[in-house]
């Protein structure tokens, strides 16, 4: 008989090691609700509303960190791979060319935005796009997952969701269990809230649940870019929602109940930047302004081809470009820029000390096919 020379006492505490590590893996990828801390929800305390049903979430998470624990400082170098070296010598080029020399101007966040994604093999060339963007934040924007779960489109974005903020698609609203599971992983107490990152306010609005200007979104959203539209430490603000305002794809429509209620609050307290999915394709309008006489039909503020400078109303792009399948292109609008059927995602640089905002559409072939800039 061959006996161990293993003893007991030296094993059970190394199997225990095991299964605590293993516990330690396996949360990391269930939930990074303890990352949202930093989030701006309407007002603790406030009633149920006409969505509490929409946004149910376990709130006994640990939430004491937030994506601020993540974030790099405006200096600080973001670009590691060979891909992303051409990136950032590119930035740096265009950063000699200015007339202001001092280095503090070529100090730079980013972040990426892109949705309508689901679980492929495209989809998993747009998170190795973003991986090596590295960008500091990234927004989703709705349709996570066409399937009756999330849990493979979680798995996905698994290396990224530490970054990640996000909003909900009609897509991620037409389950309650695929709804609840974005709003637990996510640290959601509801689906519209706002946040603060270095000198941009982000502000998450819902279109899948009730929105009118009788709505607690609608109060909320009015207060939120009132509040924000005074704060001298905030140079941008960015909406993000799903639905389309404004498109010019072959479908689905757009969400023109929507773009009555909201757009004159982007005009009133000067929203810079609205980012929206729905449509599988990526489109980019001129600087828009709301037609109260015909809101299909908004006021071009200006027809610069990419370059705005201290422009009125806010640039519109609609970024389903995720990994979906593409639903193609209608008759171009007027009010469009740029329109075209690739996968990738939008990269926005915030360069010149803060004062310039720079964004890039990044194909997942690593090729750039769109660009603009917005001067302050």
């Amino acid at each position: 008989m061959i006996r161990s020379n293993i003893k007991p006492f030296i094993l059970i505490p190394f199997l225990s090691l095991i299964l605590i590590t293993l516990s330690d893996n396996y949360s990391s990828v269930i939930s990074v609700s303890d990352k949202n801390s930093n989030l701006i929800f309407p007002g603790v305390g406030d009633e149920h509303d006409e969505d509490q049903e929409a946004s149910q979430s376990t709130t006994g998470d640990d939430k004491s960190n937030s994506n601020t624990d993540s974030k790099k400082s405006y200096s600080e170098e973001r670009k590691t791979t060979e891909f992303a070296k051409k990136v950032k010598d590119k930035h740096k080029s265009d950063d000699d060319n200015e007339e202001n020399h001092d280095p503090s101007s070529y100090a730079r966040l980013n972040f990426v935005a892109v949705g309508d994604w689901d679980c492929n093999s495209k989809a998993k060339k747009t998170i190795k796009n973003i991986e090596e963007l590295d960008p500091e934040l990234a927004i989703g924007l709705g349709d996570y997952s066409y399937s009756g779960s999330v849990g493979c489109w979680l798995k996905l974005v698994n290396p990224i969701s530490d970054k990640l903020k996000i909003t909900m698609g009609n897509h991620d609203a037409e389950s309650s269990k695929k709804l609840k599971d974005l709003m637990k992983y996510f640290g959601l107490e509801k689906q519209y809230y706002s946040f603060n990152f270095e000198n941009i306010h982000f502000i998450s609005l819902s279109t899948e649940v009730p929105y009118d200007d009788d709505s607690n979104q609608y109060e909320f959203a009015t207060y939120d870019l009132e509040k924000y539209s005074n704060d001298p430490n905030i140079d941008w603000i960015i909406v993000f929602f799903h639905r389309q305002s404004y498109g010019s794809g072959s479908s689905p429509e757009n969400e023109e109940k929507f773009t009555e209620i909201y757009h004159p609050l982007f005009n009133e307290f000067g929203v810079n930047l609205v980012l929206q999915g729905h449509q599988h394709i990526y489109e980019r309008m001129y600087p828009l302004s709301y037609n109260e006489e015909d809101d299909d039909k908004p006021y071009i503020t200006d027809d610069s081809s990419n370059d705005y400078k201290n422009i009125e109303g806010a640039v519109f792009v609609t970024v389903g470009t995720g990994g979906s399948f593409a639903t193609g292109l209608g008759s171009t609008s007027d009010y469009t820029a740029e329109r075209f059927i690739k996968y990738g995602v939008l990269n926005v640089d915030i360069v010149n000390n803060g004062r310039t905002l720079k964004g890039e559409f990044y194909g997942n072939d690593g090729k750039i096919y769109d660009e603009f800039s917005i001067d302050k």
